[in-house]
């Protein structure tokens, strides 16, 4: 790809992985302070950190894969947009949990990091079923990506977020503390 007819070949690259890396250490400032803020939000809220985690952070970290699908899938490129997702989120759960675990049980604890396994099997199930509706849904759409398609996908997400918050929280609106 050409940007610029006057820039020579060899001046690129220093400045594409200087944008890169500038681009990451932007998105791990911003993150933190996402993190930060929610958690003290949900502390103030009397909102649980794993709906915290589940809605607002999950949310807030998934927003540039989501304008690049939409950007990818404004370009007829529908294939590219499902691809961002779902290799986004193997990225996420493989190298985004397993750098930060590793790092910190090599480097800084110098031990295990033990997870709360309580509602594990349930997000397990919730993986699996989105998997599954995916598959389905856009087979019984002829694999043509839609508005009717749209629809489904964000009123999945929606029971998700009720059903999890449903889950967390009692019906006086306070929310497990764990």
């Amino acid at each position: 790809c050409e940007d610029s007819p006057s820039k020579t070949e060899e001046s690129r690259p220093i400045g594409y992985w200087s944008c890169f890396v500038m681009c990451i250490v932007w998105i791990a400032i911003i993150s933190h302070f996402l993190v930060f803020c929610a958690s003290k939000f949900g502390c103030i809220a009397g909102i649980s950190p794993a709906v915290m985690g589940l809605t607002i952070v999950a949310a807030g970290t998934s927003v540039p894969d989501a304008i690049s699908s939409i950007i990818v899938a404004r370009q007829g490129l529908g294939d590219m947009a499902i691809a961002n997702s779902i290799g986004s989120n193997v990225f996420d759960i493989l190298l985004g949990l397993g750098l930060p675990w590793f790092i910190a049980s090599a480097f800084v604890y110098k031990t295990p990091s033990f997870v709360s396994i309580d509602d594990l099997w349930v997000g397990l199930g919730f993986l699996f079923g989105v998997v599954i509706c995916l598959v389905f849904v856009l087979s019984c759409f002829g694999w043509a990506m839609g508005k009717r398609v749209g629809a489904v996908f964000i009123s999945f997400y929606v029971f998700y977020v009720v059903f999890e918050l449903f889950v967390h929280c009692r019906i006086d609106g306070t929310c497990d503390q764990r």
